[in-house]
């Protein structure tokens, strides 16, 4: 068999690996949006399905030494609270990076609106793991970051 047929018998299994990891990060992607989606919606049953319970959630504001920790016990309390639509995060310039571990993270820029108002900007990190089948966000953090607003 020469080279040019054992690169076209490879082919499938290239596109398999692009089409596996394209489908990781719009799992990803989807979680994370699930996520959000519970924030402005205030539905803390969409916020629960994707949070893990043992996650952390990491808030630095513009003092480094004013650094906010959550639980997702907290989180939920919170939004319960809230009505739909007083919170509303917008993310842009969004990286995924999927490891076949299970490993995965989502970077963004975002815009944080409450009750239509924005209240800060920055950057957001999400580290997710594949646990039973889905993906659960497992560790958050975020800038407050005037500098970064547009």
């Amino acid at each position: 068999m020469g080279e040019a047929a054992v690169a076209l018998a490879c082919l499938p299994l290239a596109n398999a690996g692009v089409a596996t990891k394209v489908t990781a990060e719009s799992e990803v992607r989807a979680a994370v949006q699930m996520l959000i989606d519970g924030w402005r919606e205030a539905d803390a049953r969409k916020v629960e399905a994707v949070l893990h319970p043992q996650a952390r959630l990491v808030t630095l504001r513009r003092n480094p030494e004013d650094m906010q920790t959550d639980t997702p016990e907290r989180m939920l309390t919170i939004i319960r609270q809230l009505k739909p639509g007083n919170w509303d995060d917008r993310l842009r310039d969004v990286e995924i990076r999927v490891d076949d571990t299970g490993l995965a993270t989502l970077w963004a820029r975002y815009e944080f609106f409450i009750d239509g108002e924005r209240s800060h900007c920055g950057r957001v990190l999400f580290q997710l793991y594949r646990l039973e089948g889905a993906w659960k966000v497992v560790n958050f953090a975020d800038t407050h970051s005037p500098a970064h607003c547009t």
